[in-house]
């Protein structure tokens, strides 16, 4: 935990040993909601109660075998992608969505089956999903229990970051920065290759 109260003065405050609430797995991802973090880890999705951002504390988690886990939340819902192969485990890819509406109960409102999916973001309802060399796929979230593809791009995609004003997309060399159209559709604004 760091101290960034004064962004000019910024400092270490202390080591939380999260392995004590969750049982081991390795952490990947952390969305922060409201007073809340959602810890995306290789056994599960966890939340954890930062009300005081000093002394947080778990409150639940939502398990699964071996996989890579990434996590974001809008409102009630969390999105989570599982990978297996690897060493990420041997699980089936998938998405799932979990119904966060009692913190404490996470509970599983769909599962959705998709190749390869790495990292995702969400906007207004909308869910972009990064499937490595099977490209970015772009749902109607509108219904977070039933996801509707609407639209696919070709490319390398790891990972996304939705902005209010446009999207990033990141895959193993490029950086790629779309427009947001009408009907789930994306308008290329800029691509850097690494």
């Amino acid at each position: 935990v760091f101290n960034i109260t004064n962004p000019v003065d910024t400092f270490f405050d202390k080591e939380v040993y999260m392995t004590e609430w969750f049982g081991g797995g390795e952490f990947e991802t952390l969305f922060i909601q409201k007073e809340f973090l959602f810890v995306g880890s290789t056994t599960g999705m966890y939340t954890v109660d930062a009300t005081d951002e000093f002394n947080p504390f778990f409150v639940s988690g939502f398990s699964h075998a071996t996989a890579c886990d990434p996590v974001v939340v809008y409102g009630h819902t969390a999105y989570i992608t599982v990978r297996g192969g690897s060493s990420c485990g041997a699980i089936e890819d998938q998405i799932n969505v979990l119904n966060v509406v009692d913190i404490a109960n996470p509970t599983l409102l769909s599962t959705y089956l998709i190749d390869q999916p790495y990292g995702l973001g969400i906007r207004n309802d909308i869910l972009y999903v990064a499937c490595g060399d099977n490209g970015l796929k772009v749902f109607n979230a509108a219904n977070s229990a039933n996801l509707v593809l609407e639209n696919s791009y070709a490319g390398n995609v790891k990972d996304i970051i939705p902005l209010s004003s446009h999207l990033i997309v990141i895959g193993d060399n490029t950086i790629t920065q779309y427009g947001y159209g009408p009907n789930f559709t994306l308008t290329l604004l800029s691509q850097i290759d690494l």
